[in-house]
């Protein structure tokens, strides 16, 4: 089967709309790579008031900061809820965020876990030097280029206090680092310069429900996109012993609670081939903060990931079980740095 053709085929259409805002790609001459990521991690602040989890960044490449705060209220604590009882927006546009020398200052709108704006948390922290500036680089060759990778990190304590939405005050001096490093590790500056290439930049955003499909058995194969966020539309393609029917809706109802409608079919010759028949529920599963940078790629994600149940049918008389599909609800903004092609 052509799997491969039909995934990319699909996974192309269902993310049109994702990726509607993004902006231009703008190819630089390759001749340096610089880079600067200041940032602090306070991973597990207690008192009797409840849990506090705060970090904040400014990477160069974008120039700007922002940082994320999870607070638990008791009786609630991050060990018998994995959701927070309130969080920062995920959205950049709903931070205020500073970086002076190596001094944060912040303001956040802060959510429930329904999305729904509470108020406003601040911070105000120092970053203090635990280590001199050490380098992390060196020369090598690739090919016929020679790579000179002058890079360094110096690593920080915290000092300051973040102010929740509701007056409690949170004391984050010697706050114990990412994944439980000690708190002289709390804080670090990384700096990347590595004489190659000059990056470029670009943005996406999406708001709403997404639903993902890469289904095969020795029977069939289906590949199936779906997103309401510029309006309810999925794409599929379907093949088995039959042959291959492809089509779109943008009629279909997608929420977070379910995926249904009718989707007019196409065969591999352009001819009508009938209609799909999606019939699918969803619940909604656990809530989801993901903050990740990869090289030049800084993601911002929360929502829910969903539990899809239901089916899909075909003219033919095969249902296919929804299941294993991919379903999240929520919200995502990714900036790209990318070497220019």
């Amino acid at each position: 089967m052509r799997r491969a053709t039909l995934f990319t085929v699909v996974c192309l259409l269902a993310v049109t709309s994702v990726v509607a805002t993004a902006g231009p790609a703008l190819a630089n001459k390759p001749t340096q790579i610089y880079t600067q990521s200041i940032h602090f991690v306070c991973s597990d602040v207690r008192t009797l008031d409840g849990v506090v989890q705060i970090s904040a960044e400014l990477f160069s490449e974008f120039n700007e900061a922002d940082a994320s705060i999870n607070y638990w209220v008791p009786p609630e604590t991050p060990e018998n809820s994995q959701d927070s009882t309130y969080r920062s927006s995920s959205l950049i546009e709903d931070q205020h965020v500073t970086l002076t020398g190596h001094h944060f200052d912040g303001t956040l709108v802060m959510e429930d876990r329904d999305f729904n704006p509470v108020g406003n948390a601040t911070f105000s922290v120092d970053l203090i030097p635990t280590t001199g500036v050490e380098k992390t680089g060196g020369r090598t060759k690739n090919g016929n280029r020679n790579i000179h990778d002058n890079s360094t990190v110096q690593f920080f304590s915290v000092a300051g206090s973040v102010t929740l939405h509701d007056g409690k005050v949170f004391d984050l001096t010697n706050c114990v680092g990412p994944d439980g490093a000690p708190p002289d590790r709390a804080g670090a500056e990384l700096i990347e310069d590595v004489r190659i290439t000059d990056p470029s930049q670009f943005t996406i955003s999406f708001v709403g429900t997404l639903v993902l499909c890469d289904i095969s058995t020795p029977d069939y194969a289906l590949n199936l996109g779906a997103s309401n966020e510029q309006g309810a539309r999925t794409d599929l393609a379907f093949e088995d012993a039959n042959g291959l029917v492809f089509g779109f809706s943008d009629g279909i109802a997608l929420t977070p609670t379910e995926l249904s409608g009718t989707v007019p079919l196409n065969d591999d010759n352009g001819e009508p081939a009938g209609e799909a028949v999606l019939d699918v529920s969803f619940a909604r599963g656990h809530h989801t903060v993901i903050r990740t940078q990869e090289g030049g790629i800084r993601s911002n994600r929360e929502g829910f990931l969903l539990i899809p149940s239901g089916t899909i049918s075909f003219p033919d008389g095969t249902i296919v079980d929804m299941s294993p599909c991919f379903a999240f609800d929520g919200r995502e903004q990714q900036k790209e740095h990318r070497p220019a092609g």
